[in-house]
Parts: C-alpha cells; structure tokens; sequence
C-alpha cells in the first residue's frame, strides 16, 4: 500500500505504519510543547502511547495468525493513527470462523491485561490514589503496568461494539448470518454500524472527541463498502459466465487503424478489444482508456506491440464468475476472453460487471 513504511515483518506478515501515523507524532509533540509538561512527565506519555500501538500491532496479529489457522493468509498490517487494521486477504464465509477471527483480536488485549495484572501484583501495587493526569504522571512502573492493563480492558470493550466493520460487528454479523445468511446479515449489521457511527460523530461534535468523530467516519464508509461489496458477490454468484458473456464482439487486427475502435465506442457498442495477429492469436487488447486517449488524440494506427496492452485474460468457461472478476481485479486485466475447447467463444470486459452490479 503506498504512503507506508514497512517497519517489520513477524511471521512473514509485514507491518506498516501509514504516513498519516507522522502527523498524530507532530500533534502529541507540540500538545506537550505548548501545556508545558516536563520532561518526566512527557516520557511517560510517549510511553503510554508507545505501549497502546504495540497492543493494537498484538490486537491484529490476533485475527492475523487465527485467519492463518483457516488458511487464509494477511496482505499486511497497516497502523494508523485511528488504530490498525489486518488486511486479510479475504474474510471466512463461514459464520463460526468468521466470529473466532473477529474476537480473537480482543481476546489478545484481554490476555495483555491479565499479564499486565499479574506483574502488578508480583510488584506490589501500592494503592496510592491516582494523580490528577494518570498518563502524564505514573508515579512508578507498578501504577504504569496497572494503566497498560487499562488500556487493554478499554481496547476490547471499544473493539466489541457491534459498529459493522469493527470487530463487535463483524461478530455481530456472524451471528446474523446463522440465521439470515451472510447478504442479510450484511445488510443488517451494516445498518446498525452507520447508526452507531452517526452517533460517534455526533458525540465527537457536541463533546470535541475529534478522534472519535474519525473513526465514526471510517465506520460509516466502510460499512457502507463492505455491504456493496458482498452484495456484489451475491450478485456474482447469481449468473455463469454463459450468462453473461458477448459471443458477438469486434475481433480487431493488428495493422488496424483505430477508427474501428473509436467508431463502435463512440456508438456504446464496445469499450474493450481484443487484438489478433496475422495467425489468428490474440496479440493483445485495446481497453476502454486507450480508446478515448485515441479520440482526444484524434486517433491513430496499431502497428508496433507496444502500443497494445497485455492487460486481458484467458478462461475457460468452467470458471465460475465470481473467480473471473476477482482474477481481473487482482490484475487489472480490462477484458477476458472465454474459450471453450480452446476455442474463443466470448468475451467478459469491465462493462459486463458494471452493468450488472447497476442495480446492487
């Protein structure tokens, strides 16, 4: 993901921090700066917040290496400064480990602050009263420990509110599926999370939690993002390739010219081609963007390979929809062509899928 820094990677999982994490830097510096806080008291603040982005990097690897238990491997872990995010590379479709994945993140706080309890008293917890700023003035390790435990126990009743995509609500939602299926519980635990992130930015507004007002707001679009998205697998898995591919579509040569293009895209017949060489091979594709740099350009001629894109694929028919539209997400690819006893039958491009999620 561009505009991180790789600052590790433990069980081949590599960790980020986000460009952004730089700028909550330069805010806790110049907060401490401009109230003055002592030397003393502003280490213990760094190492307050040192401490709970290190839970939160433990909180990920706890869905992480549990997804890995189901076989499903982690892009990466991405920390900002609204909090971290493991990016699975894609989320168990069955209910049960969906809500072990999801809870396993909380229970790794859980863990810390038990850990965290027990050093505490290994130490001796004095029992003194808490000062004025517990983060600022921890009057030893003993009541610092006692904090981190804290922390943990904030982190995962946080993490369980049932705010869909957080972790409460993707726990919510595998419950739902028990019982409704994984489109309805979606859409209902979608529901419920951008009620509760409404109510997070009206809370930040009214009580300047600023942080909380972010994170209302990234609750809110990506509960929105992940209902559009499984609707959009549901949809998938409604049609064949069959169903929807073109068997009629514009075999273009390599010395054409693109008039050919341009004229049928002009008239919104095709937006992505397929190129053949002199043998009948395909040697290429012509996507929708090289087509209307053709036409801001005032076209041009196909004569050298280069000027063709790589970016189509080739299927059999036997591959279900949903698998085709994934392997052209994955890499970029603008059309497929669909074959069938090695024999070109159709082609699948991007339009084909935008026209049919048009009503998801």
């Amino acid at each position: 993901m561009q505009g991180t820094i790789t600052i590790g990677s433990p069980f081949n999982i590599p960790v980020k921090i986000h460009w952004s994490f730089l700028l909550l830097v330069l805010f806790l510096g110049y907060t401490l700066w401009s109230d003055q806080v002592s030397f003393v008291r502003g280490l213990w603040f760094v190492g307050y917040i040192a401490c709970l982005f290190v839970c939160v990097i433990f909180h990920e690897f706890g869905h992480a290496l549990m997804a890995k238990k189901y076989g499903i491997k982690t892009k990466d872990i991405i920390i900002s400064p609204i909090g971290g995010v493991a990016r699975l590379e894609k989320l168990p479709e069955n209910p049960k480990q969906e809500m072990i994945v999801a809870i396993a993140g909380p229970l790794v706080n859980v863990v810390i602050a038990v850990i965290s309890i027990i050093l505490v008293l290994i130490f001796g917890y004095t029992g003194i009263g808490i000062p004025e700023d517990p983060f600022t003035e921890a009057m030893n390790w003993q009541h610092f420990i006692f904090n981190l435990a804290i922390i943990n126990m904030v982190l995962f009743w946080f993490n369980l509110i049932p705010a869909f995509p957080m972790d409460g609500g993707r726990i919510l939602r595998s419950a739902l599926s028990m019982k409704w299926g994984r489109v309805k519980a979606t859409k209902y635990a979608s529901v419920v999370g951008r009620i509760m992130s409404i109510g997070f930015v009206a809370l930040a507004f009214f009580g300047n939690y600023y942080t909380l007002g972010f994170i209302g707001l990234f609750i809110f679009f990506a509960a929105t993002a992940e209902n559009r998205s499984v609707q959009t697998i549901a949809k998938l898995e409604e049609f064949s390739l069959r169903d929807v591919m073109r068997t009629q579509f514009t075999r273009l040569h390599i010395a054409d010219l693109y008039e050919v293009p341009m004229d049928l895209y002009r008239r919104n017949i095709e937006a992505n081609f397929l190129v053949f060489d002199s043998l009948g091979y395909i040697a290429g594709c012509i996507p929708e963007i090289f087509v209307q740099d053709a036409i801001k350009n005032n076209g041009g001629e196909l004569q050298a390979m280069n000027q063709i894109s790589k970016s189509f694929l080739r299927e059999d028919i036997g591959i279900s929809l949903r698998s085709l539209y994934e392997k052209m997400m994955k890499s970029g690819s603008a059309i497929a062509a669909i074959t069938e006893n090695d024999e070109i039958v159709g082609v699948i491009d991007q339009k084909t899928f935008t026209n049919l999620f048009a009503t998801v």
